[in-house]
């Protein structure tokens, strides 16, 4: 079931796009991430705020965050929700989450995860029965190898790009980790986890 769901997602920024737009929206969506904040750090706080946000105090007493560094990875874990559909929606568009029309929450504006893109080209997400990952190096040359006809002449000047910050991949958890008391895990694969380790 959950990968009817990313695979329609996927296709909604694939099959049914062209390589213009892809392109125009991917660079959107880089400036949106490392644009909008200026510390390196923030995507972490970004992080928390979701997860205060996905506390249900009904369910939970407390609400337990773990933050780890794993080799290349920093690990972001907490025991709020797990992620519904609809949270999975969300996090694959702009501004259009599910905490958008309730402004008591804190992450209400429907962008703070991109911020994790600052640092990361590859961040996985394991919550309840769905494990994907927003994967820039997966979709490098997706145009070059399926341009088709009706996109017109393609430019020799232009990089084609795909909006992998929105497109889920379904994946398999990228390092091993005992995270069974957790609901929500965030893999962030950061080439350099020194300048964190000082700052977090």
């Amino acid at each position: 079931m959950s990968n009817i769901l990313l695979k329609k997602l996927a296709e909604r920024y694939t099959l049914n796009t062209n390589p213009d737009v892809a392109t125009t929206v991917e660079q959107g969506l880089m400036q949106l991430s490392s644009g909008i904040y200026t510390e390196e750090e923030r995507f972490i706080f970004e992080l928390l705020q979701n997860a205060v946000d996905s506390y249900d105090e009904m369910t939970n007493d407390t609400l337990t965050i773990k933050i780890m560094i794993e080799g290349d990875y920093l690990v972001f874990m907490h025991n709020g929700a797990s992620f519904s559909p609809r949270d999975i929606e969300g996090i694959c568009d702009i501004g259009n989450g599910n905490k958008a029309k309730d402004t008591k929450k804190i992450g209400y504006k429907g962008i703070g995860f991109k911020s994790v893109f600052m640092r990361s080209t590859c961040v996985t997400i394991k919550t309840g029965e769905y494990c994907f990952m927003f994967d820039k190096q997966y979709w490098e040359g997706f145009w070059e190898r399926n341009w088709k006809k009706e996109y017109g002449i393609k430019s020799d000047e232009k990089v084609y790009l795909m909006p992998w910050q929105i497109i889920p991949i379904e994946a398999n958890e990228p390092i091993s980790l005992d995270t069974s008391n957790y609901n929500v895990i965030t893999y962030i694969k950061i080439t350099n986890t020194s300048s964190l380790e000082k700052r977090v």
